[in-house]
């Protein structure tokens, strides 16, 4: 009965894939962390950082206890526990484990593992901290944990540069506008008036509103940005009065 049962894996990763399909890696039979596995090349998942995994593993010897999942960011050394799932009696066995697992924050690693320890023992609570010896197996897979994709910064930027660029011109041409004030527009550089000038803002109604309407002091300045379209404007008016 020993014979055949040590045939059989107690459990083992099914996703994602572990290095090898042994049945028997535990402590006295290779050992902690991988069984003495090396490395499978042909079989390795990639992820990204701080990314959720749906680990799955299976059961086919039942063991009481509970279930230890690590990840490793390189040279299978140095674990931190993701998951410590605790066992189940549900269903048949094979049973089948699934359990969500999110992976370190800040950790990148091109020869990352991922590691299944089954503690065969119902004394030792979960979460488990001091496992007896000889009551784990081990069943490690090959990972790749990538960097999340830093490109976004680049385009947030230039969007806000656009948008307030945008927003500073479309205001400067309304203020403009309300100064002159009806169909009357600055001519080209050096003054004069745009043939068909037909403004309705009269000289007395144009200083009032510099002087003590909207653009007063106390709401925009005059002097401010506004003052060169007001000035223009007082002195189109004043070139009609003297023609």
């Amino acid at each position: 009965m020993g014979t055949a049962a040590s045939a059989q894996a107690h459990a083992r990763l099914v996703a994602p894939q572990p290095r090898t399909n042994d049945a028997d890696l535990k402590d006295g039979n290779g050992g902690a962390p991988c069984g003495g596995k090396a490395r499978n090349p042909a079989r390795v998942a990639t992820y990204t950082m701080g990314q959720t995994v749906q680990v799955r593993w299976e059961e086919t010897i039942n063991h009481a206890g509970c279930f230890i999942i690590k990840v490793s960011a390189a040279n299978d050394s140095n674990f931190v526990m993701v998951a410590n799932p605790p066992h189940s009696t549900t269903g048949a066995l094979p049973r089948p484990y699934t359990a969500n697992v999110t992976l370190p924050a800040g950790m990148t690693c091109s020869a990352c593992t991922m590691q299944l320890i089954q503690v065969m023992n119902n004394t030792v609570p979960c979460p488990t901290t001091n496992i007896p010896a000889g009551d784990s197996y081990y069943s490690c897979a090959d990972i790749v944990i990538l960097a999340p994709d830093a490109g976004m910064g680049g385009t947030a930027g230039g969007g806000s540069g656009g948008s307030a660029g945008g927003g500073m011109t479309a205001t400067a041409g309304g203020m403009a506008s309300a100064t002159a004030g009806g169909g009357m527009t600055a001519g080209p550089a050096g003054g004069g008036e745009a043939p068909g000038d037909t403004g309705t803002a009269g000289g007395a109604e144009v200083a009032a509103v510099l002087e003590g309407g909207q653009f007063a002091e106390g709401g925009c300045s005059a002097t401010g940005a506004l003052g060169a379209f007001g000035l223009l404007a007082l002195a189109v008016v004043a070139r009609r009065r003297r023609a």
